[in-house]
């Protein structure tokens, strides 16, 4: 068990890591989804899962419900049987063995997890998102990479392939970290948000701990929640602001309305009052913090701000992201059994529906931006369903009794990504996004099951 247990932190450190080779091409020249790559991050995931088989099996029998086991085998299956439909099955193979990849690592990290892993999880989160930060921090000073390729960090400047934003006249670049866009990191930065989040209300719920202790301990995580929302500013990532705000709006109401079985199941009478005078004092500091940091953010990035904080249906981001939409309808109601897994693109473009919805530049061949209609698309209306029942029966465990801190700090964040997903297709297509959103399926199911390790 000890083996599995440092296999499972390394790979979890090494969810921001990008590094990788690339093994093989599906199509001429390259493009990021119809080629074979090697990651860092495989040879700890991969080594995990053979040594969970070779050794623990056993241990995996009675941990799932059966609505979970349903959902998630049908969700396993259709994806199994989209391969034959691909038009490429080896790139949807490949995409499949992927797939597989980061749900056996997930549903078998949540046997082996102990009840204070929790919170060395959240805490490696909080760690790797200051880190990310501070990269973000120098891309957007040096407005360039901060020359840590060996990271997996891209090759960044002012020029053509790169996300910017208009800024006076001219282009500021996006903060990417060590991921292949800035919204991948703004996903990375809400996991350390809620992570630094979780450990500030902490010191509210945990009966015995020292004042001056806590106050201390505040302070480094007060740190932390500034480095990391700066971090999310600079990535200029819409939808991660708005998640952000959002996750910080639901702690701060957790603060000020949380039940009583929450603030502690052993304390009563005048220490239940306490604790819950304590955790509305945190609330309000909370609201102090974040609006102090807006303010500070907005001085100097005001100009920017505005623009991009404002949404119009014809801005490029808006109106490719409704076109792929329509993509996705048309291809559903063609292909109801889908196209193969992790054949979208190369379908959408060898039937000429991109040419067909006017997308005849290269870099307009992306995945639809929404994993539903994406998976939809790929493995049919069927397998998109068990998909998206496994993850309800998942939230809706977390809601079940017994309704804990460490509950409602997975259950905001595994929101925030089920939201993230309605824009974006980097959790189902790309391998850091895979495996930071299936590692918050470790998280809920874990947390939500009665059986401790």
């Amino acid at each position: 068990m000890k083996v599995l247990r440092v296999l499972f932190f390394i790979s979890i450190a090494l969810v921001p890591i990008g590094t990788r080779v690339i093994l093989f091409k599906f199509t001429g020249g390259f493009h990021e989804y119809e080629a074979v790559s090697f990651y860092l991050s495989d040879v700890f995931v991969l080594g995990f899962i053979f040594y969970y088989l070779g050794s623990y099996l056993k241990a995996f029998k009675n941990f799932f419900s059966n609505k979970l086991k349903l959902s998630l085998g049908s969700f396993l299956f259709f994806s199994f049987v989209s391969i034959f439909l691909s038009i490429s099955f080896g790139l949807s193979l490949y995409s499949l063995l992927r797939l597989l990849e980061v749900v056996l690592f997930s549903i078998f990290s949540a046997t082996i997890l102990r009840k204070d892993d929790f919170k060395k999880i959240f805490l490696i989160l909080a760690i790797f998102s200051v880190f990310e930060s501070f990269v973000a921090i120098g891309q957007f000073v040096l407005q360039k990479d901060v020359g840590l390729q060996f990271l997996g960090e891209s090759h960044l400047g002012i020029f053509p392939g790169i996300s910017k934003v208009p800024a006076g006249g001219g282009v500021l670049l996006r903060a990417y970290g060590t991921f292949p866009h800035p919204n991948i990191l703004g996903a990375f930065l809400l996991t350390g948000l809620v992570s630094l989040l979780y450990f500030y209300f902490l010191t509210s719920i945990e009966p015995g701990r020292k004042y001056f202790t806590g106050a201390i301990r505040r302070l480094f995580i007060s740190v932390g929640l500034f480095f990391v929302i700066f971090g999310i500013t600079l990535t200029f990532s819409r939808t991660a602001w708005i998640l952000a705000f959002l996750v910080v709006a639901s702690f701060v109401l957790y603060g000020f309305l949380r039940p009583r079985g929450i603030v502690s199941s052993r304390l009563y009478g005048l220490g239940s009052w306490f604790l819950k005078y304590r955790s509305r004092s945190l609330a309000l500091r909370l609201i102090t913090i974040s609006v102090f940091f807006v303010y500070l953010f907005s001085v100097p990035f005001g100009d920017v701000f505005v623009p991009r904080a404002s949404v119009s249906i014809g801005e490029p981001s808006v109106s490719y992201r409704v076109v792929y939409n329509k993509m996705a309808l048309h291809i559903i109601k063609e292909h109801p059994l889908g196209v193969g897994i992790g054949s979208e693109v190369i379908t959408a473009y060898k039937e000429k529906i991109f040419e067909g919805y006017h997308l005849t530049e290269s870099w307009q061949w992306q995945p639809i931006h929404n994993i539903y209609l994406l998976a939809a698309s790929e493995i049919g209306v069927l397998g998109a369903l068990g998909f998206l029942l496994f993850f309800v029966f998942i939230f809706l465990n977390l809601l079940k009794k017994d309704f804990t801190h460490e509950k409602f700090s997975v259950a905001v964040l595994i929101f925030a990504f089920l939201l993230f997903g309605l824009v974006d297709h980097f959790f189902w297509t790309l391998q850091q996004g895979r495996l930071m959103f299936w590692l918050v399926v470790v998280l809920a199911i874990f947390i939500s099951n009665k059986q401790r390790n």
